[in-house]
């Protein structure tokens, strides 16, 4: 469906279905298109929610197009972040308390892959930090860190 916005002094159509995802700054919005295009909109997020009912809102910043979502990669914890991947690749921050509203909002699209992201624990000055995508152990040893 072609929609038609206003910008500074200028109107321009494009088709909804060609938009990737949104993102907020302020009252600002950029919207992504598939073709690479990045257009600036003076509204705000909240405003593109409300006219545009088939897109979902993964964190506070971002909202997306569910036609082009590709994969969700999701944390071994809830405290550390997951990731909506776009097809054209681009990687999503969606924010810890979205998590499973998203998953549950994009699994009808069979197509969308569903992945845990394993973590790894690493020695750090004495402590231990988690490492995405590496296999998980618990073991300094494993990780690659032998603690002196």
């Amino acid at each position: 469906m072609k929609q038609s916005l206003r910008t500074k002094g200028a109107h321009i159509r494009f088709d909804q279905q060609k938009v990737l995802y949104l993102t907020g700054e302020e009252n600002y919005s950029h919207i992504h298109l598939t073709n690479g295009e990045v257009i600036l909109m003076s509204r705000t997020l909240k405003w593109f929610e409300k006219r545009w009912p088939s897109f979902v809102r993964v964190h506070k910043h971002t909202l997306i197009n569910p036609q082009h979502a590709f994969r969700v990669k999701r944390a071994a914890r809830l405290t550390l972040p997951s990731y909506l991947v776009m097809r054209d690749q681009t990687q999503l921050l969606i924010s810890r308390r979205r998590v499973t509203r998203v998953i549950a909002q994009l699994s009808f699209m069979p197509e969308i892959g569903y992945e845990r992201q394993p973590y790894l624990f690493q020695a750090d000055a004495g402590k231990r930090i988690l490492i995405p995508g590496a296999p998980k152990t618990n073991s300094y040893r494993d990780a690659g860190q032998i603690r002196h």
